[in-house]
């Protein structure tokens, strides 16, 4: 029994979790999602592109106020008042993705356009930081938190 302890050390590393770093091709895959996700908004419309990219837990912190939790309570701030017209858009800076390719980050910037009915356009400029996780079952990322000033 002396040896067990020695035996044991030896096949440890074989035993212990080992996550290969993330490729370049996964930032790159985050990346694209997120520039899908901005041409969504450009596209539908940001309630219906956000209704579709949030996790259901999803946290958004977004200026002075307080933060929005879930999905649909992000989905329903979104929504134009009535008279009004928006447009949200863009674009990644950069992104990371953690080792075990589950987890990562896209910042950049944006532009919000309101139009409030019978007043000229008001352009809004800022940035931005999202978390993204994938999804264990569909494989899918999904933002959890989104994050702009």
């Amino acid at each position: 029994m002396r040896f067990a302890p020695i035996v044991l050390l030896c096949f440890a590393p074989a035993c212990a979790t080992v996550h290969p770093a993330p490729s370049s091709a996964t930032r790159q895959e985050l990346l694209e999602v997120e520039r899908a996700f901005s041409r969504a908004s450009q596209a539908h419309g940001a309630p219906a592109a956000f209704a579709d990219n949030l996790a259901v837990e999803a946290v958004e912190l977004a200026g002075s106020g307080p933060p929005i939790h879930g999905r649909d309570a992000i989905v329903a701030s979104l929504q134009a008042k009535p008279g009004s017209t928006s447009s949200l858009t863009w674009e990644p800076d950069d992104a990371a993705v953690a080792e075990a390719g589950d987890l990562g980050y896209t910042w950049g910037h944006y532009t919000l356009t309101t139009q409030a009915a019978g007043k000229p356009p008001s352009t809004e400029q800022g940035k931005y930081l999202t978390i993204w996780r994938r999804d264990r079952s569909s494989q899918r990322w999904q933002a959890v938190v989104d994050i702009g000033n």
